[in-house]
């Protein structure tokens, strides 16, 4: 974010504490409800699930409690795109602040394509749909990566990207967007254009359709598995982005300093500082606890 210096003293004073703090609440709420889903997805991979379940009943309805949570239509439908939209506008204001937007990209994107080849081996390994193909990972190294050329284009012209247009761009993208999932009015006639559901195995439906993988890029056809297309989501990001630069300005430093040593923030600003590491590491350590616990309590999931 800043220029680090003799001893990072100067990178650590003028860490502007809030942008981590908020960016620590989504993640949060992503590890607990991924929790949800590993702890009744490997329960279904039990083999002696029937005798597995009667010897531990509370462990049954616990399962049976994340998966109504997870599929929760409210959870579904409001409660994820808004964490996970406030996540990626903290990526956008982030963004804002650093001037290695295309290190960081290159980065993010390195990290995505791991993140597909190994869910699909995953999908591969239990035989079920797992892969994610354009997830948030995804669309934060194609956001970033899309401002970062947008800034050396006009740095060849030595002239900074103007906040309108970095404005305009994230909104008409929310806005094609809006059409993608709900339509539009036109005239007397409401278009539909909407995003589909695949349903089933991703990888199989998209391989029926030639344009399929670009479709779900756009925002077109939808996967369960972590979504998050370029419309809107790219539009999130970069309004992110102007709000940076409206918000921080040139000076670029805490709008609460007053906060800035309170130990009951601390914790939070921690995780939101290393939120990439707890996204990308999260999983196989909550699957490896959970699948540690069934097999303790007697589960045949190999």
């Amino acid at each position: 974010m800043f220029k680090r210096e003799a001893g990072s003293v100067k990178y650590k004073k003028n860490r502007i504490w809030e942008i981590d703090f908020l960016r620590a609440i989504p993640i949060i709420i992503v590890v607990l409800y991924h929790s949800c889903f590993d702890v009744f997805f490997l329960a279904s991979m039990i083999k002696n699930q029937s005798q597995f379940f009667s010897l531990n009943p509370n462990v049954y309805q616990f399962v049976k409690f994340t998966q109504d949570l997870f599929f929760n239509p409210f959870i579904i439908k409001y409660l994820v795109p808004f964490f996970g939209g406030l996540f990626l506008f903290i990526c956008g204001v982030s963004s804002s602040l650093t001037r290695s937007n295309l290190r960081r990209a290159i980065l993010l994107n390195l990290g995505a394509l791991v993140f597909s080849l190994a869910t699909y081996v995953f999908s591969i390994i239990t035989k079920d749909d797992c892969l994610i193909f354009f997830g948030i990972l995804h669309q934060m190294g194609f956001a970033i990566l899309m401002y970062a050329l947008l800034e050396l284009i006009f740095r060849l012209f030595k002239k900074k990207v103007p906040n309108s247009l970095i404005f305009t761009i994230g909104f008409v993208i929310l806005l094609i967007g809006i059409v993608f999932s709900s339509g539009i009015q036109v005239g007397n006639v409401y278009v539909k254009w909407g995003t589909s559901i695949v349903s089933g195995d991703f990888s199989k439906e998209m391989a029926k359709d030639p344009f399929g993988y670009l479709k779900a890029i756009l925002g077109m056809k939808a996967s369960y598995n972590d979504w998050w297309p370029i419309f809107p989501y790219t539009g999130v990001v970069f309004i992110g982005i102007f709000t940076g630069k409206i918000i921080y300005g040139k000076k670029k430093r805490t709008l609460l300093p007053c906060l800035k040593d309170c130990k009951v923030l601390k914790p939070f600003c921690f995780l939101g500082r290393h939120t990439i590491y707890v996204y990308i590491l999260h999983q196989p350590i909550i699957i490896g606890i959970i699948f540690t616990i069934y097999s303790l309590l007697g589960g045949q999931i190999l």
